[in-house]
């Protein structure tokens, strides 16, 4: 049969398979048709594919270097004979024969040429050509289709990431641009082909065009091909907006407008009545809002609409698509590169940075208005501390929202606090406290009522970036008087402190077996975690430590009952931002789902028997707190901070004699136990010098299974608690200290150093006195 077929004539073949043959008839004729056109002016002929084989790049003096013909193993079909038989072997030749292969169904032999093609290893040049001769489609089916791995996506890869390349290469941009003012009409079109390939960057070019005055015989026909790539334009066009280019900023609006991009309406507010009738800006703007809307709008519509869209946009209103992660492209004018840039954000904080576009806009047209001020800073600011990270403080310097809100008066950043947190704005009321830091007085601190004012009751707010953001704006300000709620300053400081430096999470369940259970579970996710019986004392461990990330509570909890407990965790500002997650039996499920409804932070699921159970509620739990729940590393820094406000504030006790610190000494104490806190902690108890803290230190300093380092602070510490205060130890501990030195002599060195200063300090009143006395001797003599 296979020798048949070989010897067959095309008009049998044809009279037997008349459409697939016809197929290779064209492809032989194709074939020898371009070998008798075009002939090379140097003596060399043209094969079907623009080459020869004397031309192609693989051809040396060395034969051996030709690529082979593939082997006869049997191949029956004819228009495949036929390309082998055109033994192709340019990248081009190589990448026709492979798309004529594919659309034959075979993808066997398409690897060939694949592997063929990529062994010559084309230059970036080649594959762009490759790129053009076929277009992207069959690159991308190369890529998807398995039937054509490895080769298939290797090349396609290759040639799809050289083709974006140099499409996106500036000076090919460039060039292109230089094109749409050619007299040919073809070559006009294919420039704006080839500059819709270049995507959003060659839009960005077109736009540094109309922004350069030295090309204005241009502005024209790039303003028209603006128009001509339709959607691709609208994005860069729109971060254009925000430019204060007066020449380029009318032309910006006008091909808007001719795009009929509706989401320009709310951008063609301000130019429109912060403008003088008569310039190119405000005609620009009244021409886009007549073509968008059909009328003209009034200053009072205009702000009211502006107003409830920045709302809205403050309320998780999506400003567009969200993409395969979650993310929205945003663009903004870059005043440095005098460009538009883009760059990627999750969807909220997307929508925040168009609130505080849309907010900017209205405060612009309405300056004088005290709520529109108050909008306008709350989303400033509300969007720089969530795009900056809420652990990081507001960046500084001109152009940021902290120089924006620090150019406005202290009165009215003082305003827009108290607004911020109604709103539940936490992030713009942190960052109003910072810039309140840097401008603001002690006047900030002083109420007419009587009451506490709203920068003290920061410090007792439920989100604890606010409660430590109050505490460095009240430091940093340094009221040497009291104040109405300087007694929150201290328990502020001494919660932070009190940070025990690691995940930790508050179990409360009735029975101890299942609440063992759940804590062995919890560790294994890296958390430890402390277990109550009862709610009152579920009530009474969740104030003690800073650090629990959520609570888990079960619903056979009572005193008081699973009901009443969470209600009072949620009065509690301590507490009333962590998560809880209520675990339910089958018969309680429904009625205790009720409980947590309407708790944003607070879910009902079955109790979980295994890790991954647990696993998926700890998740879930995580989730809702999102970025408002501080990391470790965060904790521990404010911890750090605070115990250096502490030292600072003991050290200077006469002149801060009004916070009461020593009501925070056993928070201090806790620190001990935290090794990162470890010295400081020891040093401000040193400072304060009482009779427990001389106790703890001693105790710390002689325990052999602590730091050197540790111990030795700790032994410094008491030296200068005696030094302060004098020696506050009982007899018993004061004999103990000198039984632990006297056990130390098969000790080593150091520990019998530290033993031995400890010994020194608690004799150093009895020197002192001696001393005194032998002085009062020596003058009597």
């Amino acid at each position: 049969m296979h020798g048949r077929v070989a010897t067959m004539s095309v008009s049998e073949i044809m009279l037997r398979n008349p459409t697939s043959c016809l197929v290779a008839v064209l492809v032989c004729t194709s074939f020898m048709a371009t070998r008798t056109t075009a002939q090379d002016p140097f003596g060399g002929g043209s094969d079907p594919f623009g080459g020869t084989a004397d031309a192609s790049p693989l051809d040396t003096n060395d034969t051996s270097a030709k690529p082979e013909k593939p082997k006869d193993d049997g191949e029956t079909d004819p228009v495949i004979l036929a390309i082998r038989k055109s033994n192709p072997t340019t990248a081009i030749q190589l990448g026709r024969a492979i798309r004529n292969v594919i659309n034959l169904g075979r993808p066997d032999e398409a690897k060939k040429y694949m592997a063929q093609l990529l062994g010559s290893n084309p230059d970036d040049g080649t594959l762009v050509e490759l790129h053009r001769e076929l277009g992207s489609a069959i690159f991308i089916r190369m890529s998807r289709d398995t039937r054509f791995a490895p080769e298939g996506p290797k090349l396609s890869q290759a040639v799809l990431d050289a083709a974006y390349a140099a499409a996106h290469e500036p000076a090919h941009i460039e060039s292109l641009i230089e094109k749409l003012s050619d007299p040919d009409v073809a070559i006009r079109h294919t420039a704006l082909v080839d500059l819709r390939a270049g995507g959003t960057d060659s839009v960005v070019a077109l736009i540094g065009v109309l922004s350069d005055s030295s090309r204005s015989s241009e502005h024209q026909v790039v303003r028209q091909t603006l128009v001509n790539l339709k959607e691709l334009s609208v994005g860069p066009m729109v971060g254009a907006l925000e430019t204060r280019d007066e020449s380029l900023l009318p032309q910006v609006i006008v091909v808007l407008s001719r795009l009929n991009a509706s989401q320009v309406t709310p951008h063609l507010l301000r130019p429109y009545f912060t403008t003088e009738s008569d310039s190119l800006i405000h005609r620009a703007a009244e021409y886009g809002l007549k073509k968008l809307l059909g009328v003209l709008p009034d200053r009072f519509e205009a702000e009211r609409y502006l107003a409830n869209q920045t709302r809205e946009y403050l309320d998780g209103k999506l400003m567009g698509r969200l993409d395969y992660e979650d993310m929205i492209t945003f663009w903004s004018w870059d005043v440095a590169k005098n460009l538009p840039v883009e760059r990627r954000y999750p969807g909220a904080t997307a929508s925040l940075m168009m609130a505080t576009r849309l907010a900017s806009d209205l405060y612009a047209i309405a300056p004088d208005n005290i709520d529109h001020q108050r909008l306008y800073l709350t989303a400033v600011l509300e969007s720089s501390k969530r795009t900056v990270g809420l652990d990081q403080p507001l960046p500084t310097g001109d152009g940021t929202a902290h120089a924006a809100a620090a150019a406005l008066e202290a009165a009215a950043i003082a305003d827009v606090l108290p607004y911020a947190l109604s709103q539940g704005r936490t992030a713009a009321a942190t960052g109003a406290l910072e810039v309140l830091r840097e401008i603001g007085d002690t006047a900030l601190l002083q109420s007419q009522s009587g009451q506490s004012s709203t920068l003290a009751l920061c410090l007792k707010h439920p989100d604890r970036r606010v409660r430590f953001a109050a505490v460095e704006t009240i430091m940093k300000l340094n009221p040497t008087e009291p104040f109405a709620g300087s007694s929150y300053l201290a328990e502020a400081l001494g919660y932070f402190a009190s940070t025990i430096g690691s995940r930790r999470v508050l179990v409360a369940h009735p029975r101890t077996d299942q609440a063992q259970t759940l804590v062995g579970m919890l560790n294994q996710l890296g958390f430890e975690a402390d277990t109550a019986q009862t709610g009152r004392e579920m009530l009474r461990l969740s104030v003690q430590y800073p650090d629990y990330e959520f609570f888990l509570v079960s619903d056979a909890v009572d005193h008081p009952a699973v009901g009443e407990l969470i209600q009072q965790l949620r009065r509690d500002p301590r507490t009333a931002a962590i998560p809880i997650g209520l675990m339910a039996r089958q018969e309680q499920f429904q009625q205790m789902e009720r409980l947590t409804e309407f708790d944003p932070l607070a879910e009902t699921f079955p109790r979980p028997h295994d890790v991954v159970g647990i696993s998926l509620a700890v998740r879930r739990l995580l989730a809702r707190s999102g970025d408002d729940l501080p990391a470790f590393d965060e904790r521990m820094a404010q911890a750090t901070v605070a115990l250096d406000h502490i030292a600072r504030l003991v050290e200077q006790s006469p002149k801060y004699s009004f916070y009461d610190l020593l009501r925070i000494e056993p928070a201090i104490e806790q620190a001990l136990n935290t090794p990162q806190l470890n010295n400081r902690a020891a040093h401000v108890l040193g400072l304060f010098g009482t009779p427990s803290a001389q106790r703890l230190l001693t105790t710390l300093a002689s325990q052999n299974s602590r730091r050197l380092s540790d111990r030795k602070a700790a032994a410094e510490a008491f030296k200068q608690a005696v030094s302060r205060r004098g020696l506050l130890l009982a007899r018993a501990d004061i004999e103990l200290q000198y039984d632990r030195y006297n056990q130390s002599r098969v000790m080593d060195r150091e520990t019998q150093a530290v033993l031995g200063s400890l010994l020194d300090a608690i004799e150093l009143p009895t020197r002192q006195s001696s001393d005194e006395g032998d002085e009062s001797a020596a003058a009597a003599d």
